[in-house]
């Protein structure tokens, strides 16, 4: 082997075991770093032109929409939406969360704390996420501020006793109305996730109409995006606020993540984390807080998001 051949060798060992080190020191500190990310939620119409998807499992368009856009009114409805808490791979604190509610109250409010799924990885984390939750709903409670959710795929592992003792309101099969700043109603409802062992896809419920009677400001709480895909179309929500992808967790740039590890549709399809419109439902999907497997994130920094909506 020549003098030269060499040195390019070294260099480019040297390059790649440096690039290594970096993206792995990248990858430690970024689950300990939080993103707030304001979401604007409008079943208005979109004026703009915005990347379109097409989902082969159903054969409907998927719009990719800006996370936050300009609308020229006032928010009828504010929610503060964390999820995937997987408390033992988590290095953001319920304090953290705390002082993001008490910033967000003395500008334009907050008018529920919303959690999307995932308290643990296993059961022997349920009394770390019962004291997280627990510090949360002591905190919401003393502001006077609702504070519920629904279970994750993680969370078919714990016993009805203890989900039953975790201080929060489960809307699975339920539904929860809270008026916005205007008198106009929301209506939450929340459907449960099977896990991932001989999965089934929960319909939500339906809120009983008349003719004179339209279903409409709906905001649905699904652990999993995916459900979207096999929702009925009289069933189909207004809103739907989901998570369980966790922006992928560590990304990669050809997308093994979703190629190969996840089964998920709708991340192979690029659907992995931001708003979406699917037919006519607007969808956000949050990175979470917490990992799996292994405590690392890499371009996909834990998320809290401050929700807004507008009829």
């Amino acid at each position: 082997m020549s003098p030269l051949v060499l040195s390019i060798l070294i260099v480019c060992f040297t390059f790649i075991i440096t690039g290594g080190v970096v993206l792995f020191v990248f990858a430690i500190r970024e689950p300990r770093t939080l993103d707030v990310s304001y979401v604007k939620l409008s079943t208005d119409k979109y004026q703009a032109n915005h990347s379109k998807k097409v989902c082969p499992f159903t054969n409907c368009p998927i719009c990719v929409l800006p996370t936050s856009h300009s609308i020229n009114k006032k928010a009828k409805l504010r929610v503060l939406f964390f999820c995937d808490l997987h408390v033992e791979l988590c290095f953001i604190s319920a304090n953290r969360i705390i002082e993001i509610l008490d910033s967000e109250i003395p500008n334009f409010g907050i008018d529920a704390v919303i959690f999307g799924g995932d308290f643990v990885n296993e059961t022997k984390g349920f009394d770390l996420a019962k004291s997280y939750i627990n510090s949360i709903s002591k905190a919401c409670k003393e502001r006077n501020i609702p504070f519920f959710g629904v279970l994750g795929n993680h969370d078919v592992k714990l016993s009805k006793e203890q989900v039953n003792s975790l201080d929060f309101t489960d809307i699975c099969d339920e539904s929860i109305v809270l008026k916005g700043s205007d008198g106009t109603e929301f209506t939450f409802e929340g459907i449960g996730d099977s896990g991932r062992d001989q999965r089934v896809w929960y319909q939500p419920p339906i809120v009983k109409k008349t003719r004179e009677q339209v279903r409409k400001n709906v905001i649905l709480l699904a652990h999993n995006p995916d459900s979207i895909l096999y929702f009925e179309d009289e069933r189909m929500p207004d809103y739907m606020l989901s998570g369980h992808i966790h922006g992928g967790q560590i990304r990669t740039p050809i997308g093994i993540e979703f190629s190969r590890v996840r089964k998920d549709v709708l991340p192979k399809q690029g659907v992995i984390s931001g708003v979406y419109d699917y037919k006519d439902t607007r969808l956000f999907i949050s990175r979470g807080l917490g990992c799996v497997l292994i405590p690392l994130r890499l371009m996909s920094q834990p998320e809290v998001s401050v929700v807004e909506f507008y009829d």
